[in-house]
């Protein structure tokens, strides 16, 4: 990659455009497109949960709820059952928060330490 300085600012690959071409705008469209596609379905999932029982069978998925009702949330983290334990949510989120966090530290130690120690290792032919 090759850095091109214009004053103080760096640039890579030469100066922003100043227009808007057509290949650009559509490349925009499709991105703006594509993450309305993937995006849709989480938005009518939280939208859907916010909503009371009677609001969600009058099958309206995209209107705003007339009033946010949090109860489907509270009875998931504490009731929920899976299978037949009705422990809710909160069990299995803790234990992914118990795996995940030491597991992040570590690897990032790990990754510094290498990263470290490969600082001093000039190959051969650099």
């Amino acid at each position: 990659m090759t850095l091109i300085a214009t004053g103080t600012a760096i640039h890579p690959r030469g100066p922003k455009p100043q227009r808007l071409t057509v290949p650009r705008l559509g490349l925009y469209l499709f991105l703006i497109g594509a993450a309305a596609f993937f995006l849709l379905p989480a938005y009518v999932m939280v939208l859907t949960s916010l909503k009371s029982m009677d609001e969600i069978r009058q099958a309206h998925i995209f209107v705003w709820p007339q009033a946010f009702d949090l109860s489907a949330w509270a009875t998931a983290w504490g009731n929920a059952c899976a299978g037949n334990d009705c422990q809710g949510v909160a069990f299995g989120f803790w234990n992914s928060v118990k795996i995940a966090v030491p597991s992040t530290i570590i690897s990032v130690l790990f990754g510094a330490l290498n990263g470290y120690a490969l600082s001093f290792w000039r190959a051969p032919g650099s």
